[in-house]
């Protein structure tokens, strides 16, 4: 009978032992786990942020170019005016 409850004593010990061990395995994969993770999330916050800010460039840059081309079209305008206003000078030179 003692010799019987040993061995149980003896088994049990070595299945706890098994089961600890296993299980320590398990929360250092789930901590590896959770690092590749979090350094995931981390780097797609940052492409994130990255991106965003590239918008904001890029709609500056939008709104800038319109500004000049605006500019460019009056001066363009206010040219075509001087040539017509030229234009008319010359032919009234020509009639005097």
């Amino acid at each position: 009978m003692e010799t019987e409850l040993r061995e149980t004593k003896e088994r049990l010990e070595q299945q706890l032992k098994e089961e600890k061990s296993a299980r320590l395995e398990l929360e250092k994969r789930a901590k590896e786990v959770e690092k590749r993770s979090s350094d995931v999330v981390k780097e797609l916050n940052d492409e994130q942020a990255k991106r965003l800010e590239s918008e904001s460039r890029a709609k500056e840059a939008v709104k800038q170019s319109n500004g000049v081309v605006e500019n460019l079209n009056k001066e363009l305008a206010r040219i075509k005016q001087m040539a017509t206003d030229l234009q008319k000078s010359k032919q009234w030179c020509i009639i005097m």
